[in-house]
């Protein structure tokens, strides 16, 4: 007697082409992909060992999106809005704010040699309109093997 395998999920025709396109899209966050691929697979007949396998995720995370996405559709896997204050700091002013901690600032045509963070703060207000915390200012320069020196 042959066992037939029975699907974890079954999308309907609508909910089979929204995920299809959504995973054609090249901007689609990562988590958000692997859910949708996650969702897809167990459409497609493949079973729950094989999909955590793969995925990497476990068996609870798994039924959790499976669950979701037949709650929701779709739209159930995208990411909730993170709680706090929005992020200011734009690609731009990021590609500036290292920029300009890998320039001299004469060369800049600023008046001073070398770099604070009260300096490198209002350069990068002047230039790109975002006022960057000095906090994450810090962070940011940290993060090319920089130290951010107060005067």
């Amino acid at each position: 007697m042959a066992v037939i395998a029975q699907r974890l999920i079954e999308l309907g025709d609508t909910d089979r082409d929204t995920i299809r396109a959504l995973l054609h899209q090249r901007e689609l966050p990562p988590r958000v992909r692997e859910r949708l691929e996650m969702v897809n697979a167990a459409d497609h007949g493949q079973s729950l060992a094989t999909i955590v396998a793969w995925s990497g995720r476990s068996i609870p995370t798994l039924r959790h999106w499976l669950n979701r996405c037949t709650d929701g559709g779709a739209a159930a896997l995208t990411d909730a809005p993170r709680p706090g204050r929005p992020v200011q700091a734009t690609a731009a002013s990021l590609t500036a704010s290292d920029q300009a901690v890998e320039s001299v600032p004469s060369d800049l045509g600023l008046p001073f040699d070398g770099w604070t963070c009260a300096r490198l703060h209002a350069y990068l207000a002047d230039q790109t309109g975002v006022t960057i915390s000095a906090g994450w200012l810090r962070t940011l320069v940290t993060r090319q093997r920089f130290a951010c020196v107060q005067a």
